[in-house]
């Protein structure tokens, strides 16, 4: 999908929001439509494991329905969440 005034769609998702995405977001929104999408929003009261990636699955397949981005930037620290985020990618997006 195209976005505003005949830009491509970028999605950055991450786990959580950093200083790093936001530049990432910052260069990228010369020349891109950019939503930025954050796993976590409070990283203090983080809930149970299943009931998060429930809750993530269901709020990644409403973002990419409702963005429809052309491209997906998956930005993550620890190896185990980008792969949990790629494997969504890959679900819902393909």
């Amino acid at each position: 999908m195209m976005g505003q005034n005949n830009k491509q769609c970028i999605l950055i998702v991450g786990e959580i929001k950093q200083v790093v995405y936001q530049a990432f977001s910052s260069i990228l929104k010369k020349e891109f439509y950019i939503k930025e999408w954050y796993i976590l929003d409070n990283l203090n009261k983080p809930p149970f494991f299943l009931i998060r990636w429930l809750k993530v699955i269901i709020k990644f397949r409403k973002a990419i329905k409702k963005f429809r981005p052309s491209k997906i930037l998956v930005c993550s620290g620890p190896l185990i969440s980008a792969w949990m985020i790629i494997f969504l990618v890959r679900l819902f997006w393909s």
